[in-house]
């Protein structure tokens, strides 16, 4: 019979140098520990994309508020030049109704308010004459409105020294002055410094 060879186990020595090789054994994760990662790559991809989203929400508000502030200056720009043109072109039309229809008006209206006048005036000088003191100019179109409108007996006095919408009614101790021409200076006054005031507004912005 033939004698068998015992075989040498070379398992354990493999092992012995593994273990002495230095190396650590590999690490294993629990289920919790893999869902745990999972959940905080997910929370940490979607507060970044909050983050990029906020961010570029601002940077769109922004550029609207730039160009929303720009657009509004242009309008406002463009508002005044429009205004500017049609204040050009309504001066020199106001300026001629102040020349022109506010005389014509004046001369119109005077007859009658001198007639109210003297009405009020007759009423506490009983059958006194009211002296009518006119720039010689008006006398021949004031004079035959007068009687015509009015009984009242008045006596009409020329004043060189009146502008012709001038007008001085005297009872006694009592007097009234009309002054329309007055009233005609002053709202071409008006007139002149509102459009002075709008030139300099618009020059100034």
């Amino acid at each position: 019979m033939v004698r068998a060879f015992p075989l040498r186990d070379f398992s354990a020595g493999q092992a012995g140098r593994a273990d002495q090789s230095g190396q650590a054994p590999a690490q294993t994760f629990s289920r919790d520990d893999v869902e745990q990662a999972r959940l905080s790559g997910y929370e940490a991809g979607y507060k970044a994309g909050w983050d990029d989203a906020v961010r570029a929400e601002r940077e769109d508000q922004a550029r609207i508020d730039a160009e929303f502030s720009r657009n509004l200056q242009e309008m406002g720009f463009t508002f005044q030049e429009a205004r500017a043109h049609v204040m050009n072109a309504l001066e020199p039309l106001l300026a001629g109704m102040v020349d022109k229809v506010l005389p014509d008006l004046v001369a119109q209206t005077l007859g009658q308010s001198i007639v109210e006048e003297l009405l009020h005036l007759a009423s506490d000088v009983a059958d006194a004459p009211i002296d009518v003191v006119v720039n010689p100019s008006c006398r021949a179109v004031l004079e035959p409105m007068i009687k015509s409108a009015t009984s009242v007996p008045f006596s009409l006095i020329e004043e060189p020294s009146l502008a012709e919408g001038q007008v001085y009614l005297r009872a006694g101790q009592r007097e009234r002055h009309l002054d329309f021409a007055g009233a005609v200076d002053r709202i071409g006054k008006s007139i002149s410094d509102f459009f002075s005031l709008n030139e300099k507004v618009f020059q100034n912005g």
